[in-house]
């Protein structure tokens, strides 16, 4: 799943679990007591869901001389040649959508989609293509 989706996600929790507090200094007692039962629940299960995180998974390259890119974009620096076989962390097992590539990884193959790893401390993308979790 990709970041900024996740970032959304907690934003609208955010915003949600801040209405409430307003909600419930305009409204009957009667109303206030079941929202904020409501509410109980919901932060519950809010807090349930934050506290599983996608799990890491490991990357094997399957092609010679992948270039590993510092953005999903063709343009991107290339700033390292990956090898069949290396291992790599890919943090959330996320996969992105950016720049429409054509690779050599065993056979020619052509996709819009990017693996996210973690390279020396930091995201770096390759060919999802180019690689088998």
């Amino acid at each position: 799943m990709p970041p900024f989706r996740n970032a959304l996600r907690r934003a609208a929790r955010a915003a949600a679990l801040l209405a409430i507090p307003v909600a419930l200094l305009l409204m009957p007692a009667a109303a206030t007591a079941a929202l904020a039962s409501t509410t109980a629940v919901a932060a519950s299960s809010a807090a349930h869901a934050a506290a599983a995180p996608a799990a890491n998974c490991t990357v094997t390259i399957t092609g010679s001389n992948v270039n590993l890119r510092t953005g999903p974009h063709l343009s991107s620096t290339a700033i390292a040649e990956l090898q069949k076989g290396q291992k790599f962390t890919s943090p959330g097992c996320t996969t992105v959508v950016g720049d429409q590539y054509g690779a050599t990884c065993g056979a020619h193959v052509g996709s819009n989609t990017w693996r996210e790893i973690t390279y020396k401390s930091n995201t770096r993308y390759f060919a999802a293509e180019c690689g088998n979790v």
